[in-house]
């Protein structure tokens, strides 16, 4: 955040630095767990902090030539809420925040880290080495959120609305083309490399290999149906296009009581474009209800009111505008030969 600094006493202070530099610092610290950081422009300090401005105990306060920055390895992850991808992990810690718990699933040196499943009341964090194709899917299980490490692959191309496929409607054709005995990823490829119809969606049926091509979005179709018998587990991927691009995505959750404006029957896509060309506010979020196609904008995000509400089995899904445009100051950052290429820091917000 700019013109801003931490209330506290650093944990460690560096001198003759820059932005970026102070950056890794922040990353690499070994001695403590470094959380946030403040930048003395005038005097080209660096303090590192072992906490953030969401500390009770602390709070941010206005200097001019100051910036503070937070961590954001949970941005390197995609969030499916009420949903695990597997009761045998690699290791659970516990008394930790989803922002610690996303930064030690990224610093894991033991295994390759793929992801994990967060419990929220339990502070408990289960670290796991398994992609959603290793398990056969996702099971949907409340109070559980699992997050999934982003690759740069054909599926970070499209928004993971866990377990649950398109619904379908009487006279109605869902899929323009269904192929057999394919991985996941290799179905992603081929939805974007569709010709003879414009593929906007998918369904992963993991017992068949099955690969399920669709032109149209739940949005199309009245919502995702979830209601399947046990065994049979697909998983439902959706395009993301144009105007979506800017936006986190956070199935099944929201934002509740905090929009500023509703536009009706329109898809995702136009509701991003509609949040991203709004002139009456600063619309810095959205939740859709998908069956209905409502659009709700607001000036708040989820870190504002508190935590995104994820209640089990409702169709609204949560869309947070990303830092580039502008909203929030962002750098790139590279750990040792670990090349993250994603946003890991972002001012406080």
């Amino acid at each position: 955040m700019a013109d801003t600094y931490l209330q506290a006493i650093p944990q460690k202070v560096i001198e003759n630095t820059s932005l970026g530099a102070c950056a890794r610092f922040c990353a690499t610290e070994v001695e403590f767990e470094c959380q946030s950081f403040d930048i003395d422009n005038q005097n080209r300090e660096c303090h590192l902090h072992n906490h953030t401005h969401r500390n009770p105990t602390v709070g941010l306060k206005h200097a001019l030539g100051f910036d503070h920055y937070r961590t954001a390895y949970e941005r390197l992850f995609n969030r499916i809420p009420n949903h695990v991808i597997t009761l045998q992990h690699n290791r659970n810690i516990r008394g930790l925040s989803v922002e610690e718990c996303a930064r030690r699933c990224v610093l894991e040196m033991t295994f390759r880290c793929q992801g994990f499943d967060f419990e929220e009341q339990r502070r408990s964090c289960w670290l796991t080495e398994k992609r959603v194709n290793d398990v056969s899917g996702l099971k949907r299980r409340p109070n559980v959120d699992f997050y999934e490490r982003k690759s740069n692959g054909a599926l970070s191309r499209f928004i993971n609305y866990g377990r649950g496929a398109l619904q379908t409607l009487e006279g109605f054709q869902t899929y323009g083309k269904i192929m057999l005995g394919v991985n996941l990823d290799a179905c992603a490829q081929l939805c974007l490399a569709e010709t003879s119809f414009t593929c906007a969606s998918f369904d992963y049926v993991f017992v068949e290999s099955s690969c399920q091509l669709s032109q149209y979005i739940a949005a199309n179709v009245y919502g995702i149906r979830t209601d399947f018998d046990p065994g049979y587990e697909v998983m439902h991927y959706e395009l993301i296009g144009e105007f979506l691009n800017y936006f986190y995505p956070t199935p099944y959750a929201s934002v509740p009581g905090r929009n500023d404006r509703t536009l009706r029957k329109v898809t995702p896509e136009t509701c991003a474009r509609k949040c991203l060309e709004e002139k009456d506010f600063v619309c810095r979020s959205f939740d859709y209800q998908i069956t209905e196609g409502t659009c709700l904008l607001s000036h708040v995000t989820g870190s504002d009111a508190g935590g995104l509400y994820t209640p089990d089995g409702v169709a609204v899904h949560h869309f947070e505008m990303k830092p580039s445009l502008g909203i929030e100051k962002t750098i790139f950052l590279l750990l040792g030969h670990m090349s993250l290429n994603r946003r890991m820091l972002r001012t406080a917000s």
